[in-house]
Parts: C-alpha cells; structure tokens; sequence
C-alpha cells in the first residue's frame, strides 16, 4: 500500500463527518467525548468546520479520567459541554446503557461516535503484542490480529450499541465507519508499532493542535465510567 497523508485522512474524515451529520436533517446533534484522542480529533474537526454541536461525557466522577480531558479539550475548543455523572447505586448491564442513558436524559436524539476506529487503525494492546492474540507462526500475526477485531466488531460492539440506540431512540452517526475502506487500506506500518498505536490519527492530532496531555494519556475503554 501507498503512504498515506495527514492531508489526504483530514479531508476523508471531514467528508465522513459531514455526511453523518447530514443524516441527523438539521436537528441538533451531541458528540460522545471521552477526552480520548479520537473522540476529540472529532471535536476539532467540527470545530474547524464551524459545525455547531454539544459534546457529552460520562463518568463516574469529577475526577474521572475522561471527564479531566473532555474539560481540557473544551477549554481549547469552546464548545457547548454537558457532563454525566453516574449514580452509585446504579449497576448497570452495558457502558452503552450508560452512555444512551445521558444523551436521552440530555434530550439529544442523535450522536457522533467514535467508535470502530480502534480495530482499524490499532487501538489495542493486542495489536502491540500480536504473538499474545495469535499462537500460530505460519500466518502473518499482526494481520491476523486487524482482521480479526475487525470481523468481531459487530458482535462486539455495534449490536450492543445499536440495542441500545434503539431503546432510546437515537440515531447514531460513525464517521471513522464511513472511512473504512480509506483507513483499513493504511500501511499497518502507520497504524501500529512497539511503540504506540494509531500513529497516523496521532500525527493529525498533533497537526490540528489537539492538547498533547490528550495525544498521550493512557486509552481508557467506555466501561472505565464504571471506575
């Protein structure tokens, strides 16, 4: 495969962005913002492209991890933020529930996720150590390990989220998704290395400004809300 651009990702991510906005017909819109580096390359996207929104974030408390970098990322941006805190008492089965659970209670009918990105572009640890997935050394084992989180993305994570959409009657835009055929055709050279993952959405990041404390913390899963 040929090197792949920052330029060229931007453009293709705008464009995938825009068209899932444009599936919402006008209404307003929240973002899912974990104060992760692909929720946020998100924010800075519609920010560039003078795209109003109200980013949500959930967490377990004020001094949630996520709710820190969501903050950092709204001070820099300026966008509208509504922030969840979950209620102890409340056991819930998915973070998913949780997480559709504040953008009803928000009133917002339609979101922009992030998700799907981490099995393209190497979000996992797995994807570091891919002899730990893979035991077999007859096949290509980091190939193995993309196209395997790749094949268990639906079960894994859009039925799950869907279920829950559904419940709540939410529309759910997944602009990283629409880019599928662009970002699984990066060089895994530039998704993946010893040393870090998601290069490439990490260069951008630094390209659009994002706060680097944002580039560099520690990847935290949705179910950390619990924490």
């Amino acid at each position: 495969s040929l090197t792949m651009n920052t330029a060229t990702l931007k453009k293709e991510l705008s464009l995938r962005l825009l068209e899932a906005v444009s599936l919402f017909g006008g209404e307003p819109f929240c973002l899912a913002l974990s104060g992760g580096i692909d929720s946020s390359i998100l924010a800075s996207l519609l920010t560039s492209l003078a795209v109003s929104f109200t980013a949500i974030t959930v967490g377990s408390d004020e001094k949630h991890e996520d709710l820190i970098h969501a903050q950092i990322l709204q001070k820099h941006l300026g966008f509208e933020h509504c922030i969840s805190i979950l209620s102890q008492q409340r056991i819930s089965t998915d973070a998913y529930e949780d997480l559709y659970t504040a953008i009803a209670g928000f009133g917002f009918h339609n979101v922009i996720s992030a998700d799907t990105v981490d099995e393209m572009l190497g979000g996992y640890w797995m994807h570091q150590k891919p002899e730990a997935y893979c035991q077999s050394v007859n096949v290509d084992r980091l190939g193995y390990t993309f196209e395997s989180f790749w094949q268990l993305l639906p079960e894994k994570h859009l039925e799950p989220m869907e279920l829950y959409a559904k419940k709540f009657q939410i529309n759910v835009g997944l602009p990283y998704l629409g880019a599928h055929e662009m970002l699984r055709n990066i060089p895994i050279s530039q998704r993946v290395d010893k040393t870090q993952r998601k290069i490439i959405l990490r260069e951008l990041a630094y390209e659009m400004e994002v706060p680097a404390a944002i580039i560099t913390r520690p990847k935290l899963g949705l179910c950390s809300i619990w924490d």
